[in-house]
């Protein structure tokens, strides 16, 4: 190792890189590094770097099929602004297409019943037998599965 580094060129030897673009900083989440290797790409005088954290914005994000926000920070930190994702066409008054609000007002109420004693009880026995019908569906008749889930998205 030290051959290695006695052999390799001296910096002040080096001819001095030209300056770059401009420089971007992104995080090292998975969407984040395909945008910044892309930029790389496309762009090969950007100078990009990763960096792991959440650039001090604590915030709670609620998506639009979301029941509820998820802090988008880490866990010792109390977030400070709230970001939620709201449909550019709407069908009803509230800003959500029909369908999605009927999924979310059912996830809500599904997953505020399913927190108390009684109704716990009763979700998981009602509702614990009829889970394994999509499961079986997905692992004998996958095609099926995917078209009926379609046709529900649609409804």
């Amino acid at each position: 190792m030290l051959d290695a580094i006695a052999s390799a060129p001296n910096a002040a030897t080096q001819p001095e890189a030209p300056a770059p673009l401009f420089q971007a900083i992104f995080c090292i989440d998975d969407r984040e590094e395909s945008l910044r290797r892309h930029l790389e790409d496309v762009q090969p005088e950007v100078e990009t770097f990763g960096y792991a954290g959440f650039f001090g914005v604590a915030m709670d994000y609620q998506g639009l099929d979301d029941v509820r926000p998820k802090p988008l920070c880490p866990v010792v930190i109390k977030p400070q602004h709230f970001v939620r994702e709201v449909a550019a066409s709407t069908e009803d008054s509230t800003g959500y297409p029909s369908a999605m609000r009927r999924r979310a007002v059912a996830q809500h109420a599904s997953s505020i019943g399913a927190r108390t004693l009684v109704r716990g009880a009763l979700f998981s026995s009602v509702l614990g037998p009829l889970s394994t019908i999509p499961l079986v569906g997905h692992a004998m008749f996958p095609r099926l599965a995917h078209r009926v889930g379609e046709w529900l998205d649609r409804v």
